[in-house]
């Protein structure tokens, strides 16, 4: 289940989760996303680029958020989350890139962070088409060019795979 991240980072567990997925990339993100915005609430889409975000990036993603979740799109995917997919989902919609078996779950996550506008966590589980299970982590971060509207969410993305039953 979603929830909001409202402790400080250095408070935040790095070690493995319950359910076995590293939280370490997210973690990390959440502290990177602190220190960029500070002191406004929320960072900019533009100050998050593979310079500032350094070894993070290959596990970071950017959405652009419209008024319809079904078409918020992928404007950056790293290295992690095109692994999990198994394509690259830049410039394509979530709602046409996500498993379906998630898909209307990760749309309300998503909804729910630009909408709340604080960091959300989410793990789940969907299984590939070669029976492999992707167990994931993410961590979604709203960001603002206005510090007013939240137009950008930045996500960390974490998985394994284990053989489905």
């Amino acid at each position: 289940m979603a929830t909001a991240l409202d402790r400080p980072a250095a408070e935040s567990p790095t070690l493995t989760s319950v359910d076995g997925i590293e939280r370490r990339a997210c973690n990390l993100a959440l502290q990177y996303w602190r220190e960029l915005a500070a002191p406004r609430h929320f960072p900019s889409r533009e100050q998050v680029t593979a310079d500032t975000a350094a070894e993070l990036w290959d596990h970071l993603f950017i959405v652009e958020v419209t008024d319809d979740p079904g078409s918020y799109i992928y404007v950056h995917a790293g290295a992690v989350l095109k692994a999990a997919l198994g394509a690259d989902p830049t410039g394509r919609k979530l709602a046409d890139v996500l498993p379906p078996s998630i898909c209307n779950r990760e749309l309300y996550v998503h909804k729910t962070a630009a909408a709340l506008r604080n960091p959300i966590d989410e793990a789940g589980k969907w299984t590939r088409g070669d029976g492999e299970d992707v167990l994931y982590r993410t961590v979604l971060l709203p960001l603002s060019d206005d510090q007013r509207q939240i137009n950008y969410l930045l996500g960390a993305f974490s998985f394994r795979t284990t053989h489905g039953d």
